[in-house]
């Protein structure tokens, strides 16, 4: 059986989407300034499987935003014709997804699902693919995504395996456009994520060096993302890195 997620990493990644989708009807979840031409390539590519394109609001993924999107995917598919999630974007974006893919309890909050280990097959759940566009926490490839409670100003986590997609798409090309105070804050967030890494009295071996890798990468090539912002190459050895 293989890990999940499956990664896809190479410039133009987007492109194998139709291949991992096959005919299943997909709903995409993309960040809310996503470009047209964006929007216009992937009804090109998936046709008529995309049966709707969902932008997300800017700011934090919140415990009402997650739960009336949530709502709203599953008062409307069923699991006749449960359709894959492919959510495109920064950290915000790919967390709401993890959380749209659980069928909790009809009209149950997402706060039953947060703060605890979520196990395989405790809820119904849909196939995910994620395709980030910054190179920050590799919440692409993690099993936890964080929501937040504005109202008590309280984050919280949705963590466990039914949270882990089951692919991971990572297209540089994606990030080309992205401004240089995200490209560097995601960077940051990266790097602190290495030194975490780095600094654990409790590391092992090899995650010390996959952390010392990525480190030495980021604040390489950080620097030149700065000049050199549209650089594909650049921009896939920060996708590594993160």
């Amino acid at each position: 059986m293989p890990t999940k997620p499956e990664i896809v990493i190479h410039a133009g990644a987007r492109r194998v989407l139709p291949e991992l989708v096959k005919q299943h009807p997909v709903v995409v979840l993309t960040y809310h300034h996503a470009p047209d031409s964006l929007v216009a390539e992937l009804h090109n590519l998936l046709g008529s499987n995309l049966l709707e394109v969902i932008r997300c609001p800017d700011g934090l993924p919140t415990i009402d935003l997650a739960d009336t999107l949530r709502d709203r995917f599953w008062g409307i598919h069923t699991q006749r014709d449960l359709p894959i999630i492919v959510a495109i974007g920064g950290g915000s974006t790919l967390d709401l997804a993890k959380s749209l893919r659980l069928n909790l309890p009809s009209r149950t909050s997402i706060t039953l699902a947060l703060d605890r280990k979520i196990e395989m097959d405790e809820f119904e759940s849909c196939s995910m693919v994620l395709m980030p566009t910054t190179a920050g926490t590799g919440s692409e490839v993690s099993p936890t995504a964080t929501i937040w409670d504005i109202e008590n100003k309280t984050k919280h986590s949705l963590f466990g395996p039914a949270i882990v997609a089951d692919w991971a798409v990572i297209d540089p090309e994606l990030a080309l456009t992205t401004p240089w105070i995200v490209t560097r804050d995601s960077g940051i967030d990266a790097l602190s994520h290495a030194l975490e890494t780095i600094w654990n009295r409790n590391r092992v071996p090899k995650a010390f060096a996959y952390a010392m890798s990525a480190a030495q990468q980021i604040v390489k090539m950080l620097p030149q993302l700065k000049e050199s912002p549209e650089d594909v190459m650049l921009r896939t050895e920060m996708a590594n890195a993160a």
